[in-house]
């Protein structure tokens, strides 16, 4: 699962994106379900990969990328694994 932390092609990253780079043990709702994830944000040819994937079924990513880049940003992309509840940190 990719959550994608557009924040409206503003300025700044959305606050929980950056709760992700400091503790990326998380949990996430689908549905009724609640989920342990980790998380972390794609960089490099992962990220690349992920944008194309992206914005070749929603476009309006591209649109907010464009905005973010105006204030120097790029669009964080959160990469959100499944993880063992045990093994998750609930805060």
């Amino acid at each position: 699962m990719v959550v994608i932390g557009s924040n409206g092609g503003g300025p700044r990253d959305p606050d929980w994106a950056w709760n992700v780079r400091t503790n990326s043990s998380a949990w996430v709702c689908v549905g009724r379900k609640r989920r342990a994830v980790r998380a972390h944000i794609a960089a490099g040819d992962e990220r690349q990969r992920l944008f194309e994937l992206i914005t070749a079924r929603r476009d309006s990513l591209s649109r907010y990328q464009e905005r973010a880049a105006t204030f120097g940003r790029e669009v964080p992309l959160v990469v959100l694994e499944p993880i063992d509840r045990s093994k998750a940190i609930e805060s």
